[in-house]
C-alpha cells in the first residue's frame, strides 16, 4: 500500500517531536556539560556502568563527560561557518547599482 503525503507528514512530525523531547532529556540531565549538548558527541550508556560513555567525534576519541570548556564545542542545530556559506546569497559587488526608489514613468 502506498502511502499519502499526508500519512508520511505525520510520520515526519512524530519523528521531529520525539527527537525534541530526546534532545531535552539530554540537556536537561546534565544542563552544565557541553558534551550533552555538542553536536560532535556520540553518546551511549552500557549496561550496569554508572556513567555514560562519551565519544567526540570531531577530535575522534572517548573524552570524559564532565567537560566544561572546549574550544571545538558546538551546539547541537547551529551552523558551521561552511554551512553559512553555502547558504548566503552571492551579491555581484563589481557592478554598481544605485539606491533608492525609481521615479515612476511619464
Amino acid at each position: 500500500m502506498a502511502r499519502t503525503f499526508l500519512d508520511q507528514e505525520a510520520i515526519h512530525e512524530s519523528v521531529e517531536t520525539r527527537a525534541e523531547v530526546v534532545e531535552r532529556i539530554r540537556v536537561l540531565r546534565n544542563p552544565k556539560y557541553l558534551c550533552f549538548r555538542c553536536r560532535y558527541s556520540h553518546i551511549y550508556k552500557t549496561e550496569g556502568a554508572p556513567e555514560p560513555v562519551v565519544q567526540c567525534t570531531k577530535l575522534g576519541e572517548q573524552v570524559p563527560g564532565t567537560i566544561t570548556d572546549c574550544n571545538e564545542f558546538q551546539a547541537r542545530g547551529s551552523l558551521t561557518v561552511w554551512e553559512m556559506a553555502k547558504l548566503a546569497k552571492l551579491i555581484d559587488i563589481d557592478e554598481p547599482k544605485k539606491a533608492g526608489f525609481r521615479k515612476g514613468e511619464k
